[in-house]
């Protein structure tokens, strides 16, 4: 195709666009790059006289918003299909659309107040571009930024946890979108946080604002201010949040250890930018005509050139005064994006974390679907200290202490029970018509209030996320067994340690647990707890009936199922290894007691032969055969006269006329 023709007045063929790939399509590769929590932080570096460029497969919404705010915005993007879907998507805003490979696009130098390639650099090129070095590719989009503007990075870490846990980065096909690359170029980024800098400050790049992005590079759901990771050692906030994350972000894909818990250890031990599975840099042109703008010293070694970047940093954020750059960014829902919020978090002078809604789509709207709604405005405030009930929890299982278990489910029970009160409940899962009865229900908040979901400081418990609701009437009982299954599921499924025998069901484990607070959980308990969870999981992922059917399903199936067996794998590699080594040792001890009972089994049976052999041998005896002589007419005449001895006796009588 020729590079200069034109389809749309705002659309411009580079050369070497893509007619059928499209990097909008999530079922051929990993999507555009599609978060919200970016918003909040590139909105303050555009103005309505702010000339942008984006580069890479970003979301069409994202795009939208960013028009909304500069005067004038360009869009590069490799896929033909893309640029026509963008091109009626944009349409009446200031937007002009570049399709094709990004090294052929030919525009002026430092012309863009900001440059934004916030998915990275390896999808800007088409199939058949030449491979070009990352550090090159860098020194392109540094050289379309005007001096004193803004160059926005996205960068994915080869050694981030996304990676380490993926337990099919290297033995699974590459998928549609990774294409063999030359090896005369590295089109990665270098290896290493220092060294990713190291890039930046040659090409004169300040960064400015720095981000650690969870749980992958391209589906971010947190992000973390560096300053704010520096001193994350022993955090609850940080790694309940991380955990929560990856936990989400992960799905259903094979790992190689359970995320959750890797997650959270990565942040409590203070390697959650090391670790992260991408970076966030804002970075700026150094302006020698500007005030604020102060240039890197020339340094020799990487510590010092770094050093120097974050101090230059630090004085052009005190000229400007605040520069409003939040300390950690989180939401949730990315994939129903209906019910999705948008949180910042920051600490205070004491330390502890507080809460506050980014107005970004529906984020600050009140949202209803069916029986279940969401009131964002909750979650505004003080983030509930302590640590999280499940993390309680599962440091018990570890350690075997069943009486630390006992006092975890009682508490919880007694807090759920001091929350309910009597009503009128009708089983809305029942065909029966008959009339309703008085319940014990729980209010609907505290239908959420799950392990995961309960921050316990101290002998108090309050909800982590309270914007959560239902008007259905789910009485105590129910609503502790749905917790209770919940936790089941998960110490079962992610193989994690505990002190019950291997092969149990959620559904016993649940029984077990519910047993220790005197409720008895019963399959009709069972069912009508499945049947909640169906209710509130179908509707924050709008399934359709069958969907509810298949959740259903899926549910009660795993319920009965012994995890370890072939519908209930532990989640990774690492736990299923522990799992083997758990049954391993168990039927070792089996082996053991089975062996012992059959020497014991041995030993009485040479001990009953020997009392035979005595007994055979003194019935074969003279002095046996002379007493057996002569106690023989004695033993006739007792036999003659026993039924008149019996009938001498007064309680032989009695019992006698009873029968």
């Amino acid at each position: 195709m020729t590079s200069d023709a034109n389809l749309s007045s705002r659309i411009t063929l580079l050369g070497g666009e893509m007619l059928t790939w499209s990097d909008l399509d999530r079922t051929k590769g990993t999507g555009p790059f599609a978060s919200p929590l970016v918003v909040p932080v590139l909105t303050q570096l555009m103005n309505h006289s702010t000339k942008a460029l984006i580069a890479g497969p970003h979301a069409p919404w994202l795009l939208e918003r960013f028009a909304e705010n500069v005067g004038s915005l360009d869009v590069v993007v490799r896929s033909w299909p893309d640029a026509h879907a963008l091109n009626l998507r944009l349409n009446g805003k200031p937007v002009r659309i570049y399709c094709g490979a990004f090294e052929k696009l030919a525009v002026e130098e430092n012309q863009y107040d900001v440059v934004m390639a916030l998915d990275g650099i390896p999808r800007l090129f088409a199939a058949d571009s030449v491979d070009l070095p990352w550090h090159e590719t860098v020194a392109m989009l540094r050289r379309l930024v005007k001096p004193g503007g803004h160059l926005v990075l996205g960068v994915g870490n080869a050694m981030g946890l996304d990676q380490l846990l993926d337990a099919d980065a290297s033995v699974k096909p590459p998928a549609d979108d990774q294409w063999p690359t030359s090896t005369d170029a590295d089109v990665k980024p270098p290896p290493g946080l220092n060294a990713v800098k190291a890039v930046l400050a040659a090409n004169e790049l300040i960064v400015r604002e720095h981000y650690a992005v969870f749980p992958r590079a391209s589906k971010t759901s947190l992000m973390v201010h560096e300053h704010t990771l520096a001193g994350s050692e022993g955090d609850e906030v940080l790694s309940i949040l991380a955990s929560s994350a990856f936990a989400n972000g992960m799905g259903d894909k094979p790992v190689l250890t359970d995320p959750r818990r890797l997650a959270r250890e990565m942040v409590r031990h203070g390697m959650g930018m090391q670790l992260a599975p991408g970076w966030l840099f804002v970075t700026q042109v150094a302006d020698p005509a500007a005030d604020t703008a102060t240039a890197v010293p020339e340094q020799t070694g990487l510590e010092a050139e770094n050093e120097a970047i974050q101090s230059a940093a630090r004085q052009a954020a005190e000229a400007r005064g605040s520069v409003g750059f939040p300390d950690a960014l989180i939401t949730d829902n990315l994939e129903h994006p209906y019910w999705a919020v948008v949180l910042e978090l920051g600490r205070d002078a004491e330390g502890r974390w507080h809460r506050d809604l980014i107005d970004v789509g529906r984020s600050t709207h009140v949202r209803a679907a069916g029986h279940l709604q969401r009131e964002p405005a909750k979650l505004i405030g003080r983030v509930p200290g302590g640590t999280l009930l499940e993390e309680r929890f599962l440091t018990a299982c570890r350690h075997d202490d069943l009486n630390a278990l006992r006092k975890l489910v009682r508490g919880y029970a007694e807090w759920l029970h001091d929350q309910a009160e009597f009503a009128a409940w009708k089983d809305p899962w029942s065909s029966d018509a008959a009339g309703s009865a008085e319940r014990l229900v729980v209010p609907g908040s505290a239908v959420f209030a799950t392990f995961e979901n309960v921050m316990l400081d101290g002998d108090k418990y309050e909800l982590l996320d309270a914007s959560w609701s239902t008007t259905l009437k789910i009485p105590y009982e129910i609503a502790l067994t749905r917790a209770l299954r919940r936790f089941g599921y998960r110490v079962l499924a992610g193989g994690l340690r505990h002190p019950w025998p291997n092969g149990m069901s959620p559904n016993r484990l649940t029984v077990t647990l519910a047993s220790m607070v005197g409720v008895t959980v019963t399959p009709h308990l069972l069912e009508r707890s499945a049947r909640l969870e169906v209710e509130l999981e179908g509707q924050q992922r709008n399934n359709t009936e069958v969907g509810d059917q298949q959740l259903y399903f899926e549910l009660q199936t795993m319920g009965e199922q012994p995890m370890g067996t072939e519908p209930g794998q532990p989640r990774g590699y690492r736990e299923a290894l522990a799992t083997v080594g758990q049954l391993s040792t168990e039927l070792s001890e089996a082996q053991n007691q089975i062996e012992w009972l059959d020497a014991t089994v041995q030993l009485r049976e040479n001990q009953l032969r020997r009392e035979r052999k005595i007994s055979s041998d003194i019935k074969s005896s003279m002095s046996f055969a002379i007493g057996n002589g002569l106690t023989t007419p004695f033993r006739a005449i007792f036999r003659m006269f026993r039924p008149v001895f019996r009938a001498m006796n007064p309680s032989n009588a009695e019992r006698d006329k009873k029968r």
